[in-house]
């Protein structure tokens, strides 16, 4: 995929935003003391605030069953491959704003828009991704917000508002031992293969994630999964994504994309906006 990048920058008197344009990620936070919030890429994971979608993780043998055609889909679908953002300077920020022509019919059979605001207020940074649906059949999706935090592999933490479900997210196993915790050290938790903990039945609407350095204060209400993942156990940075959606489980008989877990529909001219909130502190 050829790179189209540009870098877009706002500032207020507490934080700087840069997001790369076409294709869409944040990827700076650094506050008015110069620490950055972002993670920079450099531990072998080259995103920064990837966005997912219209599928979360990955689904089984990449692709999916829609009205008797199979189609291919790849991990957290084709969001990054969008490179045609009409782009918008707001009073605070920016607003992205894409309309479905066709190019991704072939994987994805649904006419559709998004529209995602980001804004700054003080040290606090609100996004919105609104999905409509501009068909004239129901269209199925999912959607998750993937933030990478830079935060020390070591003395290290990930706190919920609410005593919450903590386990490994292994699509080939079925969770046995659920457990609940309302706070965890990101030590205690193995990234040695790469591996994700979280729930399918998140409880929590907040997260602070901190160390002695950063501390990042995250609201994201009603989404029903969550990831905690780093693609290393030394990586200074760790990712905590609210999803819309759920992995397909290798013992999950879905291939048919409505059956598939926390599976979100719309309705034709149907809309539904997603938010998060940021506070860097």
């Amino acid at each position: 995929m050829k790179d189209h990048t540009n870098v877009l920058i706002y500032k207020n008197d507490y934080l700087t935003l840069k997001i790369n344009a076409n294709p869409f990620e944040i990827s700076s936070i650094i506050s008015k003391n110069g620490k950055e919030f972002i993670y920079q890429r450099e531990d072998g994971w080259l995103k920064s605030w990837p966005l997912c979608f219209p599928i979360v993780g990955r689904i089984k043998e990449n692709k999916y069953e829609y009205d008797g055609n199979f189609y291919e889909l790849n991990g957290h679908g084709f969001f990054r491959s969008i490179v045609s953002w009409k782009i918008t300077k707001l009073e605070n920020g920016f607003n992205f704003y894409y309309k479905h022509n066709g190019e991704f019919s072939n994987v994805y059979p649904f006419m559709f828009e998004i529209s995602i605001n980001i804004i700054l207020k003080k040290n606090i940074m609100e996004q919105t991704f609104e999905v409509k649906n501009l068909d004239n059949k129901q269209m199925p999706f999912q959607f998750g917000w993937h933030p990478a935090f830079n935060i020390s592999s070591q003395n290290s933490f990930v706190e919920f508002d609410i005593e919450n479900e903590l386990y490994e997210l292994n699509p080939s196993v079925k969770p046995t031992n659920k457990n609940k915790v309302q706070k965890i050290a990101l030590s205690d938790l193995d990234f040695s293969n790469s591996n994700s903990y979280g729930s399918e039945d998140n409880k929590a609407s907040a997260f602070s994630i901190y160390d002695n350095q950063n501390r990042i204060n995250m609201f994201a209400n009603n989404y029903p999964t969550y990831l905690i993942w780093k693609n290393k156990n030394q990586s200074n940075y760790i990712c905590v994504e609210p999803w819309a959606g759920s992995v397909d489980k290798t013992y999950e008989n879905n291939i048919n994309i409505f059956s598939k877990k926390h599976i979100n529909i719309l309705d034709p001219e149907e809309s539904k906006t997603y938010s998060i909130k940021c506070e860097f502190i």
